[in-house]
């Protein structure tokens, strides 16, 4: 996924969540845009602050596989709008 890519979700009114731990954050750049959350503070938010569930969320890692889980997991939840920022900050290109 590009830069300009992330910047067309966030025009298309979603939320990006980078759910890297702080000690990931050292080693790849984190997008301005984007919330800070852990992927174990994510379900306690968004379970408890959103009743809409049309909600839409952008999950980002460092390579992918945690966002996906994360985003699988909502959608079980029951969230419509999820999408997984493929191969996470690792695939992430100008």
């Amino acid at each position: 996924m590009t830069k300009k890519e992330i910047a067309d979700l966030i025009a298309q009114g979603y939320e990006i969540l980078d759910i890297r731990e702080p000690n990931e954050l050292e080693t790849l750049e984190k997008l301005d845009q984007a919330t800070l959350i852990s992927d174990k503070q994510i379900f306690d938010k968004y379970d408890q602050d959103f009743e809409d569930k049309d909600v839409k969320l952008a999950v980002v890692c460092r390579a992918g596989r945690r966002s996906k889980i994360v985003c699988d997991i909502l959608a079980d939840k029951g969230f419509k709008n999820i999408k997984n920022i493929d191969d996470g900050m690792m695939g992430i290109i100008e």
